[in-house]
């Protein structure tokens, strides 16, 4: 209401002392204002609790009377006090007292199945009452969860109403000056692991007051216990069934990854395969991942898949089976989870007869022995037959091995052949057989054995061995030369 416009200094106090009272106001210092602009001050007087026995120098006795004065001075001028009368008014109130409010949970009671607290109260019915009444008044309590902070700011909204609270007794009468103990029972969900943050329960008293106490006032008395839920991490990765893949064919496997703790997490995934194997994992990390309770009752945003990429390597045996191991990680580098990809190598069949030809040289009625290389160059354990192809006249080719033999991928196995040939093997020919490798059935290699015969010169002559001859005449011999 002044002239001209300006910046107000604001300040209030008690004209008397007033031990325990506390006054402050909002704002201490007001914006620049023009001439007739008005705002809104706040004044805020907090006495102190009344106490059992009853403290007279508090100033709380029923019908005190405290003078309150506000003072208002533009900045650069003289100040504008007002008085207000303040009384105290004739009070009946419960005091709710605990020796601990605040209760840090452990990690491992987390695990090991809800969070369960009892927590012992004392109950005091304190009063201002100058005159003495002898009466009592009747008390209902009740504990319900009225906040919870989650570590992770923005999640949580409907926690609170995953807990249950009770207090016993929940009803009582009490007279003036009385105490009664109570236990405050807290108990923590049961489905799921509770989100990690604070947890709020308030324990309220409510009177209700008749009688000789009619028109005294009776304030809702409060007591807040607090559960800190500590952050757990974990972590799951799906269980897969076996997946076959191709040696040297790039395959790639969805593994779903799942944040099993109570609150939304950061982690790292890493992928290891046996040696010889190409394993990559994608994405490498996943960032502020939620966990399943934190936006209970809605669930299943807690998990995300990632894409596991796998090469065999050549000749990777098909009857055995490889684990990938995937690892969840923490951001602190912790192992949280570790789970086997199992996989299975598609069954390649092969093999290969060496060398390339063989050739026995031998004699007429001699024998020689030609050794081939049969090679598994699939990958399992396979059985393979081997077999003679030919139409040879006076020579002839045995199998000294077995004609079924069983190779191990990767491996080789001897076959012996035996050349044979009789008198009349002829050195001036060709000699030429075949030696087949087959797998159920299917050929699968075959080299040309050649036998070269070792020249053998021999002539013969065939006559009577004696004759009748007559002197001067010439005389016939047949003779017959092979």
């Amino acid at each position: 209401n002044g002239t001209s416009p300006a910046i107000f200094d604001l300040e209030a106090g008690f004209s008397q002392t007033a031990p325990g009272w506390s006054v402050s106001i909002h704002p201490s210092t007001t914006p620049y204002m023009t001439v007739g602009e008005e705002i809104i001050v706040n004044v805020v007087v907090l006495p102190p609790s009344l106490e059992h026995p009853f403290d007279p120098t508090t100033k709380l006795a029923e019908g005190n009377q405290l003078t309150l004065w506000t003072s208002v001075k533009p900045q650069g001028g003289g100040p504008n006090v007002q008085l207000t009368t303040l009384e105290v008014q004739q009070t009946i109130m419960v005091e709710l007292l605990a020796e601990q409010t605040n209760f840090p949970i452990d990690l491992a009671e987390l695990t090991a199945g809800p969070v369960t607290r009892f927590v012992d109260l004392d109950m005091e019915l304190r009063h201002n009452l100058i005159s003495g009444i002898s009466t009592s008044v009747d008390i209902e309590l009740f504990a319900n969860s009225t906040d919870f902070t989650p570590s992770v700011p923005g999640n949580g909204a409907s926690e609170i109403f995953r807990w249950n609270s009770s207090v016993t007794p929940n009803q009582t009468s009490m007279d003036l000056g009385e105490s009664q103990p109570l236990i405050a029972t807290i108990l923590g969900p049961s489905d799921l692991l509770p989100l990690a943050g604070n947890i709020t329960v308030d324990i309220i008293a409510n009177l209700t007051l008749s009688g000789a106490l009619s028109g005294v006032q009776a304030p809702e008395s409060s007591l807040s216990l607090i559960l800190e839920i500590p952050e757990l991490k974990l972590a799951s990765v799906e269980s897969l069934l076996p997946t076959t893949v191709v040696p040297e064919t790039p395959s790639t496997v969805p593994i779903n990854i799942t944040n099993t703790g109570n609150h939304q997490s950061d982690f790292t995934l890493d992928a290891e395969g046996p040696e010889g194997w190409i394993v990559s994992i994608s994405p490498t990390s996943l960032s502020n991942l939620n966990c399943i309770v934190d936006e209970w009752p809605s669930v299943g945003n807690d998990n995300a898949t990632a894409t596991l990429s796998v090469t065999a390597p050549p000749n990777t045996r098909a009857d055995t089976v490889f684990d990938v191991i995937v690892s969840v990680l923490a951001p602190s580098g912790e192992i949280l989870a570790q789970e086997p990809i199992p996989f299975l190598v598609q069954e390649v069949i092969g093999a290969t007869l060496t060398p390339e030809y063989a050739v026995a040289v031998i004699p007429v009625n001699g024998n020689a022995s030609i050794a081939l290389e049969a090679n598994n160059t699939g990958n399992s354990l396979q059985t393979f037959d081997i077999l003679i192809e030919e139409t040879l006249d006076d020579i002839n080719l045995t199998m000294i091995s077995n004609s079924q033999i069983d190779i191990e991928p990767g491996e080789v196995s001897i076959v012996q052949i035996e050349v044979t040939a009789d008198q009349f093997a002829r050195a001036d020919m060709n000699h030429s057989a075949q030696v087949v490798l087959f797998h159920n059935g299917l050929e699968l290699d075959r080299i040309d054995v050649y036998v070269e015969m070792m020249a053998n010169h021999m002539i013969e002559f065939d006559h009577a061995i004696e004759y009748s001859v007559v002197p001067g005449m010439n005389l016939s011999i047949p003779v017959n030369v092979t």
